[in-house]
């Protein structure tokens, strides 16, 4: 039986709520129905409908009229959007989610009037914007009114017959964000009558969603605008339950329910507190030491050392740590990074910074690297820190995944002369030192490199695991027994990485790897599966959650915790964003993923086989799963770690068709092309990339690259034609000189294209011309790897001229 909206809102909790919207709840504030549309489409165009839908009815409109004045006549339909009554006190609440079919943009006001932030998509394009990590999504299934081709803009809309079957991949990918968010999540679907012919349709596709679900789904609510008791029963009889009443209505009901879920402002100190995007995305490393106790047996069985490790003395302090913690005391740099391949202690050391820095009184923060970096939340944060004359340090790790946050704090803090925030950012070596940082970054940045432990933090080692009784245990007997000297002779003789590493290859008499796989191999079959894509995908780079993992495997959302449960030693799920139902899984360490997927993806086939199921099934409407994309895209373990380039594009292409918005996959597709000789290929793709997304510093460098192959290599030329091709790319390169002067690879491709020049004519002023660009960026910039290409273009210039 029906039940009553003060019933239906009694228990529920908006942040495990996901709202679905139809055209009942915009007509209070004046948008027209799917009928109203019907006629204005049938009276304007003389259509006959002798029943169509409105699809059919606008198709046939577009066939005899052209898109243009159907889009136009629809959007006189639509009043400014002036929303009224219960849509303006849904911002209130942090949802889950929003789904609409609606085309209006009233909910998109109502956010704006109460000044809360939404992440609104329309289109695949949308999925890579970027916003704010508190965001409230919106899904627009339909488009939105502002909109469509038509207008030259990447979205439509999903107005005609033909509409629906152009974006047929955009709506499942929609659908299948539903499915993820209905996993312990109520759905409310709000705004239709149950005579509407789309409501069945909405339905159905909810029913198999829970269906797939085996019983791990919320409840599903019909909130409906018009009172049909007959009909009601035919949708309970399916397990819907069903309320009668509008958006005013339900709005009214969760007001009486009590307060909105919205924070109310903070009083302390504390600018990060007193955000309400930092506060859910920030580890406060003061409240980790308050709170969590050190556990020596989890970091020697490969877990992150904590914060609580550190004070606890359970790490041997590495020379890095004191030398930046020591910089930044003294105020000789605003900036440090710790660069270093997994395993070397990256981490560990950054941690060690930050507590050192808390003891000395600073606020230390860590940010949370699956969310987006908020660069304005930082920069207020630091103006409020400058101004109370507090010292604070944030630590970002990742940190090649928030340059673009970075590079524009770090230029903000200088701009404003801001010196009480720190950054302190590590990244692995392959992907960080291709990215281009921003002057004021770079000039201003330490980057330390960590690789093999020194002199004195083997010492350190040597003393930590000999006299710390919460170690001693775990140490291998036969390495106790050593002297001294000999201990020291071993580990410098091996030691490459992080403590653990140390501590279980070093320490124990059998080899690290065969250890790994002998764990593996007691696992049952099912978990030893769970846990080889886990590691497998951690390895190469995908950042691994709940629901991805439900995707690739044959578990049903009930049995995770029994999946976690028989894995509990070896893998660990952490919350991400418990508003929007994503838990990240991650194996112990990353050392460990590396060796389970050497073993047990052993050729490139299984990897290759891997990479398909992954991005089959991947989801771009979330962002850890764009940061996959990615991800996927590093040159040690990712997509480019396979030998076959022909098999790399094809992959390539699979990634910018579900994710059309992410730059990275397009630059890594246009370097393949030219690689292999395909010039005009690689010509189009540069073509579509300015026009999806404008030249950025890598395309405009491929470009430059691409003319100088093809005067290099086409065959068939004329020495003459070959110059031509130069002076076209010496052009290209120094208009994109000018625009991207701090570019050290589009400054060193027009280098490239001076010595070519010089060497076919022995005219060597492009090459003066582009040197002296490049000169002047690494003086600016005072970051040795500009410094080392200055250094490497002079000494072939002299090889060339004597």
């Amino acid at each position: 039986m029906t039940i009553e909206l003060d019933r239906l809102v009694q228990n529920l909790d908006p942040t495990r709520t996901i709202l679905f919207f139809g055209a009942g709840s915009s007509i209070p504030s004046g948008s027209p129905s799917a009928a109203d549309l019907v006629e204005a489409i049938t009276t304007k165009f003389k259509v006959a409908t002798d029943g169509f839908s409105l699809a059919e009815v606008a198709e046939l409109a577009e066939l005899e009229h052209g898109r243009q004045p159907l889009i136009e006549l629809v959007r006189q339909r639509f009043p400014r959007p002036n929303p009224t009554g219960g849509i303006l006190n849904i911002p209130l609440y942090k949802w889950r989610a929003i789904y609409t079919t609606n085309y209006d943009e009233l909910l998109e006001r109502s956010y704006q009037i109460r000044a809360q932030a939404t992440h609104v998509v329309t289109t695949n394009y949308d999925f890579s914007k970027h916003t704010a990590p508190d965001s409230q999504p919106i899904f627009k299934i339909h488009g939105t009114i502002g909109h469509d081709i038509v207008d030259g803009h990447k979205s439509r809309m999903i107005v005609t017959q033909g509409d629906y079957d152009r974006t047929a991949e955009y709506r499942e990918f929609l659908f299948n964000r539903l499915a993820a968010d209905m996993a312990g999540g109520d759905l409310i679907i709000i705004g239709y009558s149950l005579s509407d012919p789309d409501i069945k349709a909405v339905v159905d596709r909810v029913i198999a969603i829970q269906a797939k679900m085996g019983g791990a789904g919320g409840a599903v609510f019909l909130v409906l605008y018009q009172r049909d008791e007959a009909r009601a029963k035919l949708f309970e009889a399916r397990g819907i339950r069903i309320a009668f009443g509008g958006i005013d209505e339900f709005s009214a009901a969760l007001t009486a329910k009590g307060p909105a879920a919205a924070l109310v402002h903070s009083s302390s100190d504390d600018p990060v507190q007193d955000s309400q995007v930092l506060s859910t995305i920030t580890v406060d490393v003061s409240h980790s030491l308050a709170v969590l106790p050190p556990n020596a047996v989890a970091m020697f069985n490969g877990r992150p050392a904590t914060y609580a490790d550190v004070a606890g003395d359970l790490t041997f302090t590495r020379t890095a740590a004191n030398n930046i913690a020591s910089m930044f005391g003294a105020a000789n740099k605003q900036f440090a990074a710790i660069i270093g391949a997994s395993g070397v202690g990256k981490t560990t050391a950054a941690r060690q910074v930050a507590v050192q820095l808390e003891k000395l009184g600073w606020r230390c923060w860590e940010h949370k690297t699956d969310f987006e970096l908020p660069a304005d939340e930082w920069i207020a944060a630091a103006h409020a820190l400058q101004t109370s004359g507090r010292q604070a340090l944030l630590y970002v790790d990742d940190a090649h995944l928030h340059l673009t946050s970075l590079n524009r704090i770090a230029d903000e803090l200088f701009a404003n002369s801001i010196t009480s925030l720190r950054l302190l950012v590590t990244s692995g070596r392959s992907q960080w030192q291709y990215r281009t940082k921003s002057v004021h970054f770079s000039k201003n940045l330490a980057e330390i490199g960590l690789s093999k432990l020194n002199s004195q933090e083997i010492d350190r080692l040597i003393l930590l695991v000999s006299s710390d009784n919460s170690i001693k245990p775990l140490v291998e007997g036969t390495f106790s027994g050593f002297s001294y000297q000999e201990k020291r002779r071993r580990l410098t003789d091996k030691c490459e990485a992080d403590a653990f590493v140390c501590l279980r290859n070093i320490f124990a008499q059998e080899k690290f790897d065969d250890i790994i796989l002998r764990e593996y191999a007691q696992l049952r079959t099912d978990d030893q599966e769970i846990y080889r894509l886990v590691a497998a995908m951690e390895h190469a780079g995908i950042r691994v959650h709940r629901q991805l993992v439900l995707r690739l495997t044959s578990i049903s959302a009930g049995m995770v915790g029994a999946a976690l449960g028989n894995l509990v030693d070896v893998l660990s799920e952490y919350d991400i964003s418990e508003r929007f139902g994503i838990y990240g899984w991650k194996v112990r360490h990353k050392v460990i993923a590396g060796i389970i997927a050497k073993y047990k993806f052993s050729d490139q086939a299984s990897m290759v086989e891997l990479f398909d199921r992954v991005i089959d099934s991947l989801s771009p409407t979330y962002r850890i799963e764009r940061n996959s994309i990615n991800e996927m895209c590093n040159l040690d373990t990712g997509l480019p770690s396979i030998p076959d380039k022909e098999v790399q594009n094809r992959l390539l292409r699979k990634l910018i068709s579900i994710a059309p918005g992410e730059p990275i996959p397009r630059h890594r597709l246009i370097r393949n092309l030219i690689d292999l000789d395909k010039f005009d290929l690689a010509e189009t793709e540069i073509r579509v990339f300015e026009t999806d997304l404008h030249t950025d510093g890598p395309v405009a460098r491929y470009r430059i690259v691409l003319l100088l192959a093809r005067a290099l290599y086409t065959p068939g030329l004329m020495d003459e034609d070959r110059v031509v091709i130069l002076r076209k790319a010496e052009s290209q390169a120094a208009g994109s000189a000018s625009r991207f002067d701090t570019n050290r690879h589009v400054l060193s491709a027009y280098c490239d294209v001076g010595l070519e020049l010089l060497k076919r004519t022995g005219d060597s002023s492009a090459f003066d011309r582009a040197f002296k660009a490049l000169k002047v960026a690494a003086d600016r910039m005072g970051d040795d790897d500009t410094a080392k290409a200055v250094r490497n273009y002079e000494r072939r210039h002299f090889d060339m001229t004597g």
